[in-house]
């Protein structure tokens, strides 16, 4: 911020200081100890723009261009503040909301850790259930081979095969290491879900979040499967990358929004994102990626950014 002049007029200094604004060069007017009005530019980077302006002010003050100008300044000041009053009444809303959900998970949220829970322990007594929920269709032919057919189950309707892979969690296998596995992967997913899906049950609506976790299941489990076809992917793990997208997203871009991470956090989510990518686990990383832009994107679409952008052009 830096004073450009001084005036004894504090309506032309105001004045002057509209026309700036309105001219996308914030300014303001302070009065000084001397009883004058000093003139302040707020970006320092608009200096000789201003005091270019000032000049042509002062060689011409009643030209009608500095009062458009004005008027102009006074038009944003106004749809600024209504555009505060509208985030703040809708703050509110979302707060009051909260509040009177606090300590409850949601309905949704429960119903899938129930559900991804009971298909956990049925895949532990039959094991083959296995093969009627993956994206892609396998048949096992014994020895542990599998006749791998693509989408054909999906084909002749089997349209629960684009979300289910989700609900599944663990691997093939009796031993002691694959059930410990499951467990951990169940475990771990089910621990996000619970924080993630509550949060936005709460902040929207159960069956706002219930299409949410369809849309983003279906197109991280499509993109896995266009970038690796044949590959057996389980696992609530790219839901939970869309979700935690969609919070991120919509909390910096929504200045409304009453949720936001912390910064470790993020690096947490978006490093593991890339150690899966970079490292050597065998990890379904289209998935997480799927789920990720998913919810990205639907975070950004539902902030009001593009709106905002338009309206200030």
């Amino acid at each position: 911020m830096r004073q450009l002049a001084e005036f004894e007029s504090e309506s032309q200094a105001r004045r002057l200081s509209e026309a700036l604004t309105g001219s996308k060069m914030p300014a303001s007017v302070t009065r000084t100890r001397s009883g004058r009005f000093a003139l302040w530019v707020h970006d320092d980077a608009h200096l000789d723009d201003a005091r270019a302006f000032i000049d042509s002010f002062r060689a011409n003050p009643d030209h009608p261009r500095y009062a458009e100008l004005a008027k102009r300044a006074s038009e944003d000041a106004k749809r600024a503040a209504r555009e505060d009053k509208r985030l703040q009444r809708r703050t509110e809303r979302i707060r009051s909301r909260m509040q009177r959900q606090t300590g409850r998970i949601g309905s949704v949220t429960l119903a899938l850790i129930v559900l991804c829970t009971g298909i956990f322990i049925l895949m532990q007594i039959h094991p083959s259930i296995i093969y009627m929920l993956t994206f892609a269709g396998f048949k096992p032919v014994g020895n542990g081979q599998l006749i791998y057919t693509g989408l054909e189950p999906i084909l002749h309707g089997q349209i629960w095969r684009l979300v289910t892979p989700a609900l599944m969690h663990g691997g093939m296998g009796h031993s002691g290491q694959a059930l410990v596995f499951g467990l951990v992967h169940l475990g771990f997913n089910m621990w996000w879900l619970k924080d993630l899906g509550t949060i936005i049950e709460h902040l929207h609506h159960s069956w706002y979040f219930l299409v949410m976790v369809l849309v983003i299941a279906v197109v991280s489990h499509v993109l896995q499967f266009v970038m690796a076809p044949t590959s057996l992917f389980l696992g609530m793990s790219g839901v939970v990358y869309g979700l935690f997208a969609f919070l991120w997203v919509r909390g910096r871009f929504d200045p409304a929004y009453p949720f936001r991470f912390r910064p470790e956090i993020v690096v947490l989510m978006l490093a593991w994102l890339a150690i899966g990518f970079f490292g050597t686990m065998h990890i379904a990383n289209w998935v997480h990626l799927g789920g990720l832009v998913t919810g990205a994107v639907w975070g950004l679409a539902t902030s009001g950014w593009f709106g905002r952008k338009l309206r200030a052009l």
